[in-house]
């Protein structure tokens, strides 16, 4: 978990027309997805934005074996110790029910990155998430302790996309439709030519 004050950027280092596009859609209240091919800083710039938009954030990294239940989390058994031998279970918070919980408890606006989205099977992990971002009052989940979980607006999800094999029309347009495509790709030469003085100024600049 990142928190403002650790790492927080100077300068984004990606033109200023994207950094605009993906602030706007977070602060209206739209998930973000970052995608461009590899080596294009997306991870870095969802770090950068979510510390520019939110007091913290925490970054999980997709795998193939994801499922909806690390994003909005589900039934699992309780590995606590106990002195009986039968299996009790209780309710796991996914990446996204988990962000809104921390926003809640420290009234705090509070960002869930998640990273490499295309390594697992976006239409199956997103399922429950679609019809709560169409619909704000959709219970994600319950707590064992009778506590609802809905989409708060003080959380931002910003996802990051790799699209060397893929193209955006290829993507299941539920994906399109609900989360603002924001490209980390296409750089006018000026925009190029900025990102590499800001990056030698910041990094390069007592050498």
């Amino acid at each position: 978990v990142m928190t403002r004050g650790e790492d927080t950027p100077e300068n984004m280092l990606v033109p200023e027309a994207v950094e605009r596009n993906a602030r706007t859609a977070l602060r209206t209240g739209k998930p973000v997805v970052l995608y461009g091919p590899t080596g294009t800083g997306k991870t870095t710039f969802a770090k950068q934005l979510a510390l520019k938009q939110c007091v913290g954030y925490s970054l999980h990294t997709a795998t193939p074996s994801w499922t909806a239940k690390d994003i909005v989390g589900g039934i699992g058994p309780n590995l606590s110790p106990s002195r009986t031998s039968s299996i009790k279970y209780q309710t796991e918070l996914g990446a996204v029910t988990e962000g809104v919980r921390r926003a809640r408890e420290f009234n705090v606006r509070y960002a869930v990155i998640l990273d490499e989205i295309t390594r697992a099977d976006i239409s199956q992990i997103f399922g429950p998430l679609y019809t709560a971002i169409e619909n704000r009052n959709q219970t994600l989940i319950e707590t064992d302790d009778g506590q609802t979980i809905e989409l708060d607006e003080r959380l931002s999800i910003i996802c990051t996309m790799n699209m060397s094999d893929r193209t955006v029309n290829e993507l299941d347009n539920a994906i399109t439709r609900r989360f603002a495509m924001v490209e980390l790709n296409e750089y006018e030469d000026t925009d190029r030519q900025t990102l590499f003085e800001t990056w030698v100024e910041s990094n390069l600049g007592d050498i």
